[in-house]
């Protein structure tokens, strides 16, 4: 203790916590590891590079990563390189009964084959095999990783920081209620403890919102990089447009805003996992504390007899729909219009379903993808006056640009 009279400050205290040992102890071996790793690479230039050759493991520990990362962009040229060769050699010399035929022929009989290429399970499985690099030329620029890793720092200490949070809600509110109930009966002592909810309430509502959070959390991390590697297909495959769209000089204007895009990822995932976390741990709180115990049961009581007479609305219309309609013309017109009229009539008292259902999906959409800066939630038409809401994708998307005009495996090969 450094206080005079021996006794532990409040901040000493603070930092004598089990957590904060844990949070210590996993940023230092994280340094740790990112020492000796930069440790490693100083002996670089004094081993032979052919004894590094021979060796996975010394390629791994004494060769810095952009070297080892261009190698394997040239491997993939290579391939595809190869790839264009053999399939301009089927085309070009096939024969059928000993006489040649024409490339345009060929490509008539034959007609064009596509891949399926991108997707959350697909790239993640390509990163663990190595192929999306070596194979596909996917190089996966370094803010993307940084982002990443800070992404993961952030929820993990954001969830440590929660459990904590609800351990010392829980025993303040145990300690609330134990003097409460010390004290003699009275009035105003039953609406305290009517209002002071249990320790199980806190729980409950955190546990909730800490399982919600982590999913979208972890969801976010994993959606960035597929993300990334599908633009990139796209921007290959003409899908985005480049030189000749009018949109591709907006990526190539201040070019230098790609350095936001780290702190963009971070503090989006904070936000949206931060608006989950409320989105459940308010939920499971009012639906079990006290005061508000009944008004949530009366609302999901409901929400339940909404969703019930819109599940017999959709059964009903999709039979009549099969028996009087057929595409855009109506087989019974008198029936057809009877019915239409009804439908009409009842929808009157049923589109409050539809407006609490396009706000709730409105509403969570917006806040999952608050979280991501490498997807546009907002289309360019929703716009004030020319001015666009959702610009920060473009960041993102430049970063892309930026990086397949240096390592493109083209340009590795035969730039």
């Amino acid at each position: 203790p450094h206080s005079p009279d021996g006794v532990m400050t409040e901040t000493e205290e603070l930092l004598s916590q089990p957590y904060f040992r844990l949070i210590a102890t996993i940023f230092f071996i994280f340094g740790s590891l990112l020492a000796a790793k930069c440790v490693l690479m100083i002996p670089t230039g004094l081993i032979p590079t052919s004894s590094i050759k021979g060796s996975r493991l010394l390629s791994y520990l004494f060769v810095p990563s952009s070297p080892r990362q261009a190698s394997f962009t040239k491997q993939a040229a290579t391939r595809k390189f190869n790839k264009v060769i053999d399939q301009a050699r089927s085309m070009h010399f096939k024969t059928q009964l000993g006489r040649p035929i024409s490339p345009l022929d060929q490509f008539v009989l034959c007609g064009m084959s596509a891949e399926n290429r991108g997707g959350l399970l697909w790239t993640w499985k390509e990163i663990v095999s190595g192929r999306l690099l070596n194979t596909h030329g996917i190089w996966l620029q370094s803010s993307l990783l940084v982002g990443q890793e800070g992404q993961i720092v952030v929820l993990v200490f954001g969830l440590v920081l929660a459990v904590w949070g609800a351990m010392q809600l829980a025993e303040n509110a145990a300690q609330q209620r134990r003097d409460l109930e010390s004290e003699p009966p009275s009035y105003l002592r039953d609406q305290a403890l009517y209002v002071t909810p249990y320790p199980w309430v806190i729980w409950a509502s955190f546990g909730a919102g800490i399982a919600v959070a982590a999913i979208i959390g972890i969801t976010l991390v994993l959606l960035y990089i597929p993300s990334n590697t599908a633009t990139v297909f796209k921007l290959r495959s003409g899908i985005i447009g480049s030189f000749r769209d009018p949109k591709f000089a907006t990526y190539r204007k201040n070019a230098d805003v790609i350095c936001y895009n780290v702190g963009n990822m971070i503090y989006a995932l904070i936000g949206s996992t931060g608006l989950f976390f409320l989105i459940g741990a308010g939920a499971i709180f009012l639906l079990t504390w006290a005061p508000t115990r009944s008004f949530m049961i009366n609302l999901i009581g409901w929400g339940l007899g909404l969703v019930i007479t819109m599940l017999i609305k959709m059964i009903v219309v999709k039979c009549l729909r099969k028996n009087n309609q057929q595409a855009l013309y109506r087989k019974k017109p008198r029936a057809a219009n009877i019915t239409g009229l009804c439908l009409m009539c009842w929808n009157i008292a049923l589109g409050a379903g539809l407006m609490l259902g396009r706000l709730t999906q409105f509403l969570l959409a917006a806040a999952f993808w608050i979280g991501r800066t490498d997807a546009q939630f907002l289309d360019d038409d929703v716009n004030l006056f020319g001015y666009r809401f959702d610009k920060i994708a473009i960041n993102f998307r430049k970063d892309i640009v930026v990086t397949e005009a240096h390592r493109h495996p083209f340009l590795d090969r035969i730039g």
